[in-house]
């Protein structure tokens, strides 16, 4: 799979307006510069907006390309779903590494849930409507006691002297 040269063509595609107008006449013949497989070529000739999302290719340069061919937004969205349901989840690219790489445990789903619950029961109640006025005093990370002082407000060290043992030379007496 190509990833790197579906989503340059598509890049392409979606900036250059004679390109475009090649495209839509002979879409086969303006592949081939293009090192793509056989899959890859079959979903940018029929345009295959859900077999770009499973292979890869970032949603704005699927949304232009779509736009290209007219494709409506919920029928963008509906080819993506059955192409999900039909091959599976993302194989390359960046929502597959955001999948492998965020893998919440239950516990912390849990938790999640229960801080959500919190924060819309004081968004309700009206006391986060302002959080500059509600919250005065400096920013503060949550997981911090206390502010951390800047160098510049730090006291400076005293200038250590060496100390005075065997071999230290004292100044020249005037």
């Amino acid at each position: 799979m190509s990833l790197y040269y579906v989503q340059k063509f598509l890049d392409e595609l979606n900036r250059d307006r004679k390109l475009q107008e090649a495209y839509l006449a002979d879409r086969l013949a303006v592949l081939e510069p293009y090192d793509l497989d056989e899959e890859e070529v079959v979903a940018l000739i029929e345009p295959d907006v859900g077999l770009l999302y499973i292979f890869g290719v970032i949603g704005q340069i699927r949304m232009h390309f779509a736009a290209l061919h007219q494709i409506e937004w919920a029928d963008y969205l509906q080819r993506t779903r059955d192409r999900v349901a039909e091959h599976g989840p993302v194989r390359a690219g960046v929502h597959a590494r955001a999948r492998r790489a965020f893998r919440p445990s239950s516990g912390e789903l849990a938790v999640w849930a229960a801080a959500s619950r919190r924060t819309c029961a004081r968004l309700d109640a009206g006391a986060l409507r302002h959080p500059q006025v509600a919250a005065p005093g400096p920013a503060r990370h949550p997981y911090r006691r206390g502010l951390r002082r800047s160098r510049a407000v730090r006291p400076a060290r005293p200038h250590r002297r060496p100390a005075r043992g065997p071999g230290w030379a004292s100044p020249p007496q005037r």
